[in-house]
């Protein structure tokens, strides 16, 4: 009975937090701020803001060097593999290039925002991976020229 009390008490707690941010119709609660809503998903919306990232044509290429790709699992430690970019906690992904100074050999580390935050944004990971690559091969992060 005690426990009964005690998780009736947390309900209503938590129930009072979630109302105390009041956001409007066309934005969602995501913790304890409004976001614009997301477009809805499935099979024929996924990924339908990846033409806002993609970069333009001249670095819209393969990369040459080494690769080295890693999902990460949740947006606390997107926040540490990408910083100090300001922006890493809402990061969908960041990407470090590195030469070795002894071999020469140029390696591109690609760190990508969970699948879930992806999906939440409108896109697909296919679309960060050419987004991140194209940094890898020159692409500025003022991003000129992006969804063009």
């Amino acid at each position: 009975m005690k426990y009964l009390l005690v998780a009736t008490a947390l309900l209503a707690l938590s129930a009072t937090a979630a109302e105390a941010v009041n956001c409007d119709a066309d934005q969602v609660q995501y913790e304890d701020t409004c976001e614009p809503k997301p477009p809805p998903m499935g099979p024929r919306t996924a990924g339908v803001m990846n033409n806002h990232i993609l970069p333009p044509a001249e670095f819209d290429k393969p990369f040459t060097g080494r690769l080295i790709e890693n999902q990460i699992d949740d947006m606390e430690e997107m926040a540490n593999v990408c910083s100090p970019n300001p922006k890493a906690a809402q990061a969908l992904g960041c990407n470090q290039r590195y030469i070795h100074t002894v071999t020469g050999e140029v390696r591109c580390y690609v760190y990508y925002a969970p699948a879930w935050y992806m999906e939440r944004h409108g896109v697909t990971i296919e679309a960060v991976r050419r987004h991140e690559l194209a940094h890898c091969m020159g692409w500025p992060q003022s991003h000129p020229g992006m969804g063009k």
